[in-house]
């Protein structure tokens, strides 16, 4: 398919106005007495500038058609110069000439219409990339393929392929490998399949097959789940990609085109769940768990809109005198249906959706609205925590955002904690070291979440100067009688007396927890021995009571 950028529509279009003007321009001048030397620099002049366009044109058949079409006009042109003047020229000629170029022209119209019309229809039935029919192309004169299917082969099957992480190549290697790469990819799903089956490439990193054979469909599926895995080498680098492919039949699980495809695309989602590169089928309990799971999403998409969400407070205490040291804010979801819901059943949605940095945004202001409202009281604020998910933290607009808030509060930095958790810390070194040193700079204390649940690395530890380091609730569940676990946890408290770091201890349930950590020196806890999560209500009179 030949690819012509919208410069050149629009210089072709440009030149064939200019084609007709010239046409109707001569027409009309003939009739009049002019100095003919005026008019033959005008046509040369015009010539020069259509010549231009051809160059930047570059395309052989349009410049073969339109440059003896040019050669004609120039003759005809050059010509004019051997009369004196057009009284001189007899009429018949004058005639003939004006329509053989009237004649050329219309040619060259029609011609350039044709031919911007297979254009126009390749841009719009074929992916310029891959040169697969596209989503318009199914759903138009694809249909009519689509409805030989239904007629011809009793049942079939349709294929959704979504390349996994694809996102991720186009940002490492950047779009032209990108580009490449999928061109790839066709080929290889074009190959896997036979003559009469249908490949579309339905969007970026979308595909589909509608497959004709169903007794071999399970070692198609495999097939490709190999070969689209198998390394590709794009502009010298070598690229691996793997794909999920979920599965629908027709006329089992829908006898119409949309039908088929939303439920492959509900079987491919269930295939991602189970690792990624994988395939799946579909079948009416994954229908169920999808419903459920796009009116979650949609009413978590208004719970951002109409500020839904509500924050709950933990206490923090020191382990040998039980002084309150701080707070922990946690959020919930006060849901106008459900009342209030628990962080781990929307959390991970949010940050699969790509909200969560929004709902930081609201937690972080509400927190901040708090530490205001107890200096706006004449109460001395606690320290307040605050966990911040990795694509906040790591976002380009972070550091703005937390500052134009904290301003915005007018409030003291010293009063506010934020936590990240190891795995976050490791994933950008450098961009992590500078962040945390800036909100140092601002007093804000730094925690280190979760330590043991994920690389559990000495590399932070050395790299990066946060302020606490909260052992996971893992590590508490079993003291003291778990040996393993009460040696973890004097390795950290070394470690901590080595670099000058304090410890929390999370999820403390019972005194026999407690009265070993109280053992093994004056350091902080939270859990639900000492208080669980409640709203600013009860906690401002739980403080007042202290």
């Amino acid at each position: 398919m030949r690819k012509i950028s919208k410069a050149t529509i629009v210089t072709t279009t440009l030149f064939m106005s200019l084609v007709l003007v010239t046409i109707h321009l001569i027409l009309y001048i003939n009739k009049v007495n002019f100095d003919i030397n005026n008019y033959y620099f005008t046509g040369i002049q015009t010539i020069f500038i259509v010549d231009c366009y051809l160059i930047s044109l570059n395309i052989k058949n349009y410049k073969l058609i339109l440059g003896l079409s040019l050669i004609t006009l120039g003759d005809i042109i050059f010509s004019f110069t051997l009369f004196k003047s057009f009284d001189s020229i007899p009429q018949e000629i004058l005639l003939i000439s004006n329509y053989v170029l009237l004649i050329i022209g219309m040619i060259l119209l029609i011609y350039y219409f044709y031919q911007m019309n297979d254009y126009l229809l390749n841009m719009a039935y074929y992916n310029l990339q891959t040169n697969l029919p596209n989503r318009n192309y199914l759903f138009t004169v694809g249909r009519k393929e689509f409805n030989y299917f239904m007629s011809y082969h009793k049942r079939f099957a349709l294929l959704f392929i979504d390349l996994d992480d694809f996102k991720l190549i186009n940002d490492y290697f950047g779009h032209s490998v990108g580009d490449e790469v999928l061109a790839l990819i066709a080929k290889r799903l074009k190959e896997s399949v036979g003559p009469e089956d249908i490949v579309i490439h339905l969007s970026g990193d979308e595909f589909l097959i509608i497959y004709h054979n169903l007794d071999d469909i399970e070692s198609v599926a495999k097939h490709i789940l190999a070969y689209i895995n198998e390394p590709y080498i794009a502009n010298n680098r070598e690229v691996i990609v793997s794909c999920s492919i979920g599965i629908s039949f027709y006329p089992d699980n829908g006898v119409t085109l949309h039908t088929l495809i939303k439920k492959a695309d509900i079987a491919m989602y269930e295939a991602k769940k189970g690792g990624k590169n994988h395939y799946s089928f579909f079948d009416r309990t994954l229908e169920t768990a999808f419903d459920v799971r796009f009116n979650l999403i949609h009413e978590l998409k208004n719970a951002v809109k109409y500020n839904e969400f509500t924050v709950y407070y933990q206490i923090k205490a020191n382990t040998i005198n039980n002084q309150v040291t701080g707070l922990e804010a946690l959020v919930r979801w006060n849901h106008p249906k459900h009342g209030l819901v628990l962080p781990n059943e929307f959390v991970p949605l949010a940050e699969e959706i790509g909200i969560i940095s929004k709902i930081d945004i609201i937690v972080l202001r509400k927190v901040c609205a708090q530490i205001k409202s107890w200096i706006d009281e004449g109460r001395t604020p606690y320290n307040i925590s605050v966990n911040i998910s990795p694509q906040f933290f790591t976002s380009t607009n972070f550091l703005d955002t937390f500052n134009s808030i904290i301003d915005e509060f007018n409030i003291d930095c010293e009063y506010l904690s934020i936590e990240i958790t190891e795995n976050m810390a490791l994933k950008n070194i450098k961009q992590t070291k500078f962040i945390i040193d800036e909100l140092r700079k601002r007093k804000v204390k730094i925690h280190i979440d979760d330590f043991g649940k994920g690389y559990s690395s000495l590399t932070y530890i050395k790299e990066f100067a946060f302020d606490y380091l909260k052992i996971d609730k893992t590590f508490i569940d079993a003291l003291p009688h778990n040996m393993f676990d009460t040696e973890i946890i004097k390795m950290i408290i070394n470690l901590s007396n080595l670099f000058g770091f304090k410890i929390i201890y999370e999820g403390v349930e019972n005194e026999e927890q407690l009265a070993y950590l109280r053992s093994l020196g004056s350091y902080e806890y939270q859990g639900y021995l000492l208080s669980k999560p409640q709203p600013i209500e009860v906690i401002n009179k739980y403080l007042d009571n202290k």
